[in-house]
This record gives structure tokens, sequence and C-alpha cells, in this order.
């Protein structure tokens, strides 16, 4: 009775230290481990060019990088030209990049405000920046920075701008990626205000940069591309919140997992998953006066099924029209490009219901299956509350390459 209870006191007090394919959260540094010293390199070209493109591939950890890593370091207080305090705005380029900025812009002045004062805050602040290329010092000029006060700009997964550019669902999209461009690009050359801007995107999007002249000079002069883990990054990666969330790991499961990850292109999102997975398992079928161990890995799948398998758990928790309707889900927020490069597309709710050919709360039931906690296939995450203008995205790329159905949903497409 004693161990039954001891087991139960210590479930309690096990929180899974693994994010799963989902980036990190900027309240989770303390568990990201394996990018020791990177953050403070993209701060450097920040403090010396006002701007710094993160670049990596897909799966190289750009997004937790910057989460865990640089705005840390400027909330703890950063001091740049005699201003210790940041105001971050944090925006996606998604399907409509000006309005998800002039959104982020509000977010980051009016935390906390009525939701009526922030949702005019956006509109004043859309009209304000589609009316001129200077259009972000008009909108921050209107709020006012303290004195101490630096205002950070960060456009996660910038490639989205030309998804955004080539959907063909906006017949001005061209015009309306050079307009947003030249936002982004007088910010960074004027030096009146203390505004920076940082960009993350997957670096085979490189090329699409280059038609615009300017923008490609400031990524020539201030760009940080991600190295490759090494095999000590990722042991580190591996023991460090095994360690932060007082659970242990057997040392021959640590060399197991570092020899099966290999070359693979989705090695960090694929080996984040596995782990949180396999903490899963030990936390709640394991005798854990035990370390974690080959046993919970191997139940798991492995690296190579264990992704698959769970995806597939969700999938057939679903009646037949579910099923259905997932099918079209998935279908409509991932492609293949002409060269064959998976690309995600974010969408509204409303959009795939519409799609499917169903009501917007069958979508919504769909998708909480996939978003549920310790399902982290589908975002936004699952205390956000969907409605139908909440903007549906798979969590990675790597879901496209590594899921069994979606791999055919995909080429299907």
């Amino acid at each position: 009775m004693d161990t039954i209870s001891n087991q139960d006191t210590l479930t309690e007090k096990l929180q899974n230290p693994f994010p799963g394919l989902r980036p990190f959260h900027p309240n989770e540094a303390h568990l990201f481990f394996g990018r020791e010293g990177q953050s403070e390199e993209i701060l450097e070209n920040l403090a010396k060019n006002r701007f710094a493109a993160v670049l990596g591939a897909s799966g190289s950890g750009k997004s937790s990088l910057i989460y865990c890593g640089l705005l840390p370091t400027l909330y703890g207080g950063f001091l740049h030209n005699g201003r210790s305090k940041w105001r971050i705005a944090i925006s996606r380029p998604g399907s409509d990049p000006t309005a998800n900025l002039a959104r982020s812009i509000a977010k980051a002045f009016k935390e906390g405000s009525q939701k009526d004062d922030f949702e005019a805050d956006t509109f004043i602040n859309q009209a304000v920046l589609r009316r001129s290329s200077s259009g972000i010092s008009n909108v921050i000029n209107q709020y006012k920075l303290g004195k101490d006060e630096n205002f950070l700009i960060l456009v996660d997964q910038f490639e989205e701008l030309f998804r955004y550019q080539y959907s063909g669902k906006d017949s001005d999209a061209l015009d309306k990626v050079d307009h947003f461009i030249n936002l982004l690009v007088n910010i960074v050359k004027q030096q009146e205000l203390p505004v920076y801007l940082v960009i993350t995107m997957r670096s085979d999007f490189i090329g699409d940069c280059s038609p615009f002249q300017q923008f490609t000079r400031l990524i020539n002069d201030s760009h940080y591309l991600i190295p490759r883990m090494t095999r000590e990054d990722f042991r580190k990666a591996i023991t460090g919140p095994v360690s932060v969330g007082g659970g242990e790991i057997s040392d021959q499961l640590v060399q197991l997992l570092l020899n099966e990850m290999g070359n693979n292109p989705d090695h960090l999102p694929i080996l984040q998953h596995a782990l949180m997975r396999t903490w899963e398992h030990w936390v709640n079928h394991s005798d854990r006066s035990f370390p974690m161990g080959i046993t919970e890995y191997e139940a798991i799948g492995r690296l190579e099924r264990a992704l698959s398998n769970h995806a597939n758990d969700a999938f057939y928790e679903l009646n037949v029209e579910q099923k259905r309707t997932c099918e079209v889900v998935f279908k409509s927020l991932t492609e293949k490009g002409a060269d064959n490069r998976g690309i995600r597309r974010p969408t509204t709710a409303k959009e795939l219901a519409a799609i499917a050919e169903t009501t917007v709360g069958e979508v919504i039931r769909v998708v909480e299956v996939f978003r549920m906690k310790g399902r982290t296939f589908l975002t936004p995450s699952p205390e956000v509350e969907l409605n139908e203008n909440s903007v549906v995205d798979i969590s990675h790329e790597s879901l496209m390459r590594v899921w069994d159905k979606l791999k055919i949903w995909v080429d299907e497409e």
C-alpha cells in the first residue's frame, strides 16, 4: 500500500519536461538544453544591426532558441543604449501578414486591456501600417515608448510570407508581401526609435528573399545560421530535461537514442516527441524506482514509429464521419511545393468547415482530438479556446514526413 501511495505522490510531482513537436515556450527556458551560447551570438547581431535573421533547417529548433534563449535575456533586463526594459511583439505572417503584425503590436502595448479596446487598437494599427512604408514607426509613436524601453518585433516562421504570396488566395498578394517587407526594412533603417527586428526562417526559403534587394542586404549583414547539434549537444537535450523534471534515464537508453539519431533531417522534433511519449509511459505504466529505459522506449515505437503510432491512436478515436473530416482538415493544412518542399497552410476553422462541407463545431471536435494535452499535432495549444476564426495549423512540418497516413494524404492532395 505504501509503494502505491509513494508512486502516486511521485506521479503528481513529475511533470513531463519534453514539449513534443511544438517549440519550447519562453517559460520553459529551464528545460532547454543543447544550444548553449548561441543566443548570445544572435543578441550581438541584434545589438549591432537592430536586426537578426535566424536561419536553419526544418526541425533545427529556431523558434525554441529564440523563445528560450533570446527572449528571457531581454526580459531579464538586457541593457542597450541606456534602456533595459523590453516590449516584445511576436507575430507570424500567416494568411494576413500586416493584420497579424498589427495585432501583435497592439498586444505588446495593450496586454490585459478590455477586448473592445484591443480590437479597436488592432483595427487602427492595420490602417496605419497599410498607409505607408513608415507604418511601424507611426504605430509605435502612437503608443509612446517609455524612456527606458526598447521594442522588439519578432516575426517567427517568416517563410509563411512566401506561402501566402504563392497561395493564389489573394490577387494582390505580391504587392502586399512587398509592402510588408518594406515596413520591416524601414523600421530597421530608421534611427529615431529603439526598435529591433528578429525573424526566424527555414534556410530552404532563403532564395525567396532575393527579389527584395534591401531586405537581402539586411540578411547578408546580420544573420545567424543555426549549426547542426553535436552528439554531446543531443546528450544534453536528452538528459538535461529529465534531470530538471525530477526523473532518471538509463545510460543504455541515452546511448541507443544517440545512435538512432543518424542524419534524420527531423532529428530534433522527432526526438522530443519520442522522449515525451517515453516519459509518459514510464510515469504511467512502469516502476519508477528504476530509471526510464529501453523497455519504455520500445513500448512507444522507438524513434521510427513513435510519432506515427501516436497520431494513429488519435485518428482511430474518431467515428467514420469524423475520420473523413480529419482527412480533409489535414489535407487542407498541408501541401508539397513544386520543389517537393513540405509546406504548412494555416487555415481558420471556418474555412476548414467550408472545405470539408461540415460544421465549424465538427471541425473543432476533430481538432481537439489532435491538440489535447499530451498531443501536440495541431495548434493552437489546448488552453486556447477555439472558435470559427481560430487559425489551425500543424505543429511541425515533420508530421508531414513521418505520420504514415498524412504522407499519403499529402501526396494525394
